[in-house]
């Protein structure tokens, strides 16, 4: 099936398939429901470590520079070693993103099999984007100016709070 054919300015772009549609949005959920939490804290512990320990500092910039190595095998020796159990199933290896050092593989098969755990999070954030915008009609700019502080829990639900960019009835 293709999902984007060619259009031209006066023709609308056609929708994406409903199956291709459903199996994202199930994905999406899976992420958000089954690893989002655990993935968020793990990160945070993660990151709260290296920076109390130097461990983001690499130096000078250049790929000859040791220590930058050095470092980054530290953080994935990190990573590695205190990977919660429930996250193992998604077959994170170390910190370092893949499309670092993606010589010679299909850095996508990679992703698919074996993230980092910054491909990780990028994912998750892909999920969350994809539920809000198939959950709300909304745009790609008014989504990049959502905040942290956007969700608000009210007595009847979770609100989101935002900035529309083109405002007509």
């Amino acid at each position: 099936d293709l999902i984007a054919l060619e259009s031209t300015p006066t023709e609308q772009t056609p929708w994406i398939p409903l199956k291709t549609a459903l199996d994202y949005t199930a994905e999406a959920l899976r992420w958000l429901a089954q690893w989002g939490d655990p993935l968020v804290d793990f990160y945070v512990k993660a990151a709260t470590h290296f920076a109390s320990q130097g461990g983001f500092y690499e130096g000078k910039d250049g790929d000859d520079n040791p220590r930058r190595k050095e470092s980054r095998d530290k953080r994935n020796e990190w990573v590695d070693k205190h990977l919660p159990k429930k996250l193992r199933e998604l077959g994170i290896e170390g910190w370092t993103t893949l499309f670092t050092n993606s010589a010679g593989d299909d850095v996508y098969d990679q992703l698919r099999r074996r993230p980092s755990l910054n491909d990780a999070l990028q994912i998750l954030v892909g999920a969350v984007i994809l539920l809000l915008a198939i959950t709300k009609p909304i745009r790609e700019s008014e989504i990049r100016r959502l905040r942290k502080n956007s969700l608000k829990r009210k007595s009847d639900g979770y609100w989101l709070v935002q900035v529309f960019r083109k405002r007509n009835i």
